[in-house]
């Protein structure tokens, strides 16, 4: 066993010499030596700023002075009583041990703008000349020399390395100056400088050791950006032990990480005269010692009672004893660490840079960045554990959960984009999560698991199950969904899952209204006991976030006031906030700021524009292929896809060459197809995947392919009466949503399609008696939530004002809040839906197509469908509760020590209303129908006989969410009215948020 003291911060100063060596040294050398009677000390290490401002104390210029009385003072007195050599105490420079006199002003700033790349940092040390700018750091560098003159270790200007064996443990220690770029205490956090070639030359010197420390000052989030990265990495890889001062707060940390090493981190709190009276426990005077043994440290840490002027256990850092204690992994979990590091090496290499081309701005003209790691937001990840009580995770609480998880969101949620972070996160971190990741994208991949995990890693097929007997295996599934073409896979998925109980997933789904396990998936039996997380649209915070991140690298708008006002545009629009389209939005803001899409189709046509450079001076030549050429040239290649019927939406490249020369050819142009297929690639139009032999292309995002097969109903008769047909418009959910987004006026459409969906309600009416009333169905409540609500209750809520950002955030929020989104394929168009597919669909394409024909004149056209719409939605979501209620008894299951699943289905079957009314909001929400909204709401209170009570409040509801100006005065008036206590809950529900 190894035993290290680790000491830091005395500040020996002349001017309380006195208190030092009463309250500081000679407890400590007390407790030092009781210490030493139970296991002898083997080294003592000090983390720097072993004098006090310099030495200013010992008088100008006498700063050798002072380090000669700390010698006297501390180090000989210490190494007497434990009967230690010289060499036992090793100790680094800290900001207070150097000379800031010594160096100009002039030389410090001229170092500042010339040391600010690793390579030149690199060359300043191989120079070895602290004349040049260093001189702060001579004089302590002369006495560390004097010091350990005539012993066998190596002495530097910068890292000095020592070499012990203690019974056949060889220990290597290299001390480290931090400080010979110091200049103003105050601002030097982010200004340390190590250097990358100082790291370098001790690693190389410490060769061969079975254990190796490394002492520093300063922690390593005190480097300067450009280095603290790499230098960070090669200390976690090379090194076992750190040891740290300079903030004077104790703390210990055991880190795992993906160098295939373990290291501890000591950071140890100050010893100084003042902190000997002071209160304040997370800096009171301090040490630790650490007990090293091959399968565990154990550090102590020690804490100085000035009432007793002694030391004794810190509990705050460690147990009653002090103790904090890490377990180090054995040879064999070693081995299979190193292991998962070597795989996780591989999908950094060839897996990561693929994730960039999820991304918008990959591939597009703009300044954004093109790196996930700089362009990421992480949403709201939430779950509902209670009616009360809601949970938000963390990236790393997501990485760090034991349990199948689903996340489940709307479209365009940003789901692979996330997928793509956790890889990213399950594989930089593989020591700390010990899994491996593999990511499958479920509808594009086989339908054996295996297989797309031998694919991903790169690695044998008859590797794989090896891989599984001796690796924890993570598999992150995108687009998990029970359509007809993945349910063979998502049975082979449950057998996999079934079979091999240690793999754990994490999977993506589109959901619309709640977090719950979709219906669907409760017939599989791994599947239906996910854990379900649901992934938020962005709110206002995010969408800051991610402006500040888009604009992060543009001159132009990397100002608060800029970014405030874009956000301030943004917020005037109806458009969805998903990922996709707020950066679209920035992208088009960025190229046009000053256009303002007024709907999904107009800012996905915007952004094509942009993409085409519609705008661009070369457009006005004839012999260009330009603008509306590309446009029809890819709305073609698109309805090619479609005829096509592959279920990937791909097409193979020699094909579409072929298709595009034959293309030219019968329109007499004279442009080369690859030129022209070449360029459609580099504004990132489509994606390139290699598979069999074959090089296929397929659209880069879904709602490209859509919008573009919208195009042909333009000027493609035969197309559009296909689109619209009674048969097969469900299947052409966004071709429709696009389409009517353009146009605008399409009113004879608005009007069959209402019929259509009225009819299909109908025929579910009579095949559920229940749904003939519909106050009925929610009259069997399991919460009682809303007891007090009253009308002062409104009034409190009516009067409340508040100006503040996070208030103004609230009702945007809340306005947009999970707006009707961009991505889907197009399906086969034999695809059978359900029945309870079919309505769902019909209403949503209602809602979509109302929200769209903004620019009818048959102002009753619009009354009419919107109150027929709130109509077929109350069925709708009666209906849900019925099959919930049916489903909830099958589920008994703990998802965690808080809540039960019953629990939460309880909660969510009682305020489906609520989500009703925010589901509304997805697809109306605009300020062109705040009138028809308002004569809805108006009609409902007239005619209280005439319609449920449910569709009364959805009716208020939406008005008042959607118009952020409405008072209360509906809601006022609904009270008096109603009858039933689930309004009231749901009321609450609702307004709660308003009294927070």
């Amino acid at each position: 066993m190894l035993r290290v003291v680790h000491l830091s911060d005395f500040h020996f100063s002349k001017d309380s010499k006195r208190d030092f060596e009463l309250y500081c040294i000679k407890p400590l050398i007390e407790d030092l030596a009781r210490i030493n009677q139970d296991k002898k000390i083997d080294l003592i290490i000090f983390s720097g700023d072993l004098i006090d401002k310099g030495g200013l104390s010992f008088g100008q210029e006498k700063i050798d002075l002072a380090f000669l009385e700390f010698e006297d003072y501390v180090i000989k007195p210490i190494l007497e009583e434990l009967n230690l050599s010289r060499d036992s105490f090793l100790f680094v420079p800290g900001n207070h041990d150097i000379d800031r006199k010594a160096d100009t002003e002039r030389m410090e700033k001229a170092l500042n703008v010339t040391l600010t790349c690793t390579e030149d940092v690199n060359k300043y040390i191989d120079d070895d000349d602290l004349t040049d700018g260093s001189k702060r750091i001579i004089k302590f560098k002369e006495f560390e020399k004097s010091y350990y003159s005539g012993t066998r270790h190596d002495i530097s200007n910068f890292a000095s390395t020592f070499r012990f064996n203690f019974d056949g443990l060889r220990v290597g220690v290299s001390c480290f100056n931090s400080s010979w770029r110091c200049w103003d205490s105050d601002k030097d956090k982010g200004k340390i400088l190590l250097g990358e070639r100082q790291v370098e030359n001790a690693i190389e010197k410490l060769e061969g050791l079975d254990l190796k420390l490394a002492v520093i000052h300063h922690p390593l989030d005190w480097l300067n950006q450009f280095e603290k990265k790499n230098v960070e990495n090669l200390i976690h890889k090379y090194y076992n032990l750190m040891f740290c001062g300079h903030v004077h707060e104790g703390e210990s940390e055991y880190k795992t990480n993906m160098f295939g090493g373990t290291l501890l981190v000591s950071v140890a709190p100050a010893n100084w005269s003042g902190g000997i009276r002071s209160d304040d426990r997370a800096y009171s005077n301090g040490y630790a010692y650490i007990d090293y043994t091959s399968d565990k440290v154990v550090l102590t840490n020690r804490t100085y009672f000035h009432t007793k002027k002694s030391y004794g256990p810190n509990i705050a850092l460690g147990n009653d004893e002090g103790k904090a204690i890490y377990y180090l992994p054995n040879t064999t979990v070693l081995e299979s660490l190193n292991s998962a590091k070597e795989i996780c090496e591989t999908i950094r290499n060839e897996q990561f840079s693929q994730t960039s081309e999820h991304l918008l701005s990959f591939r597009t003209e703009t300044l954004a960045p093109k790196e996930i790691n700089k362009l990421f937001v992480l949403p709201l990840l939430t779950t509902q554990l209670s009616k009360d009580k809601q949970k938000i995770y963390t990236l790393d609480e997501i990485c760090s959960l034991e349990h199948h998880t689903l996340l489940s969101g709307p479209k365009e949620s940003g789901k692979t984009i996330l997928l793509d972070k956790l890889m990213m996160e399950f594989t930089d971190n593989v020591f700390k999560y010990k899994k491996i990741p593999v990511f499958i994208d479920l509808e594009n991949s086989s339908s054996r698991v295996e297989t797309e995990i031998s694919r991903f890693l790169n690695i044998k097929i008859r590797k794989v199950e090896e891989l599984l007997n001796n690796h924890e295996i993570v598999l992150l599934i995108d687009q998990l969904s029970t359509i007809p073409k993945i349910k063979t896979k998502l049975n082979a998925l449950n057998r996999f899952l079934e079979e091999h109980k240690s793999v754990r997933v994490i999977a993506t789904t589109t959901s619309l209204i709640s977090s719950d396990i979709p219906i669907e998936f409760k017939s599989y039996s791994v599947l239906s006991r996910m854990f379900s997380i649901q992934i938020n649209l962005f709110k206002s915070k995010q969408i800051r976030e991610l402006t500040s991140n888009w604009f992060s690298l543009n001159p132009h708008y990397n100002n608060p006031d800029s970014l405030d006002e874009i956000i301030k545009v943004f917020n005037r629009l109806d458009i969805p906030r998903t990922p996709l389209a707020v950066s679209m939005f920035l992208c088009i803001f960025e190229f046009q700021p000053g256009i303002s899409p007024i709907n999904n189709s107009v800012l996905l046509e915007n952004f094509i524009e942009i993409l085409f450079e519609k705008h661009a001076p070369k457009e006005m030549f004839s012999e260009e292929f330009n603008y509306k050429n590309k446009i029809r040239l890819v709305s073609e290649i698109a309805y090619l896809m479609y005829e096509l019927n592959d279920q990937n939406k791909r097409i193979n490249r020699i094909q579409l060459i072929s298709f595009i020369q034959t293309y030219m050819i019968n329109r007499r142009f004279d442009f080369k197809a690859d030129e022209i297929l070449i360029g459609l690639e580099k504004v990132g139009l489509f994606t390139e995947e290699f598979d069999k032999g074959e090089y296929y292309l397929s659209f880069r995002f879904k709602c490209y392919y859509s919008f573009f097969l919208m195009k042909n109903m333009t000027f493609r008769s035969g197309f559009k009466e296909k689109v619209f047909s009674q048969e097969r418009y469900l299947h052409f959910m966004d071709e429709i949503d696009y389409y009517t987004g353009v146009k605008g006026d399409e009113e004879n459409l608005l009007l069959e399609l209402k019929d259509r969906m009225l009819e299909k309600f109908k025929g579910i009416v009579e095949a559920y008696t229940p749904l003939k009333n519909l106050d009925s169905i929610f009259l069997n409540s399991n919460n009682i939530l809303a007891a007090n609500l009253s009308e002062e209750f409104l009034e409190v809520i009516d009067t409340t004002k508040d100006d503040t950002e996070d208030s103004l955030d609230e009702i945007n929020d809340t306005r947009l809040e999970m707006s009707a989104s961009l991505q889907v394929y197009s399906e086969k168009e034999n695809m059978e839906l359900t029945p309870y597919q079919q309505i769902e669909r019909s209403l949503m394409i209602v809602a979509r197509v109302l929200k769209n024909t903004e620019e009818t004149t048959d102002g009753n056209l619009k009354s009419s469908c919107y109150k027929e719409l709130i109509h077929c939605s109350s069925v709708f979501i009666s209906l849900v509760r019925l099959l919930l209620e049916d489903n909830k008894s099958q589920n008994t299951d703990v998802i965690n020590d808080e809540v039960k699943l019953s629990e939460i289905e309880n909660f969510l079957i009682d305020y489906l209303p609520v989500g009703l009314q925010i589901f509304l909001q997805n697809l109306v929400s605009c300020s062109k129908l705040y009138v028809v909204m308002e004569d809805d709401v108006k009609e409902k209170l007239n005619s209280p006989n005439l319609y449920s009570e449910l569709e009364t409040m959805i009716s208020i509801l939406l008005y008042s969410d959607s118009k952020s100006t409405a008072n209360l005065k509906y809601l006022k008036e609904f009270l008096k009215l109603h009858k039933h206590k689930y309004i009231k809950e749901n009321l609450l529900m609702k307004l709660e948020k308003k009294m927070n």
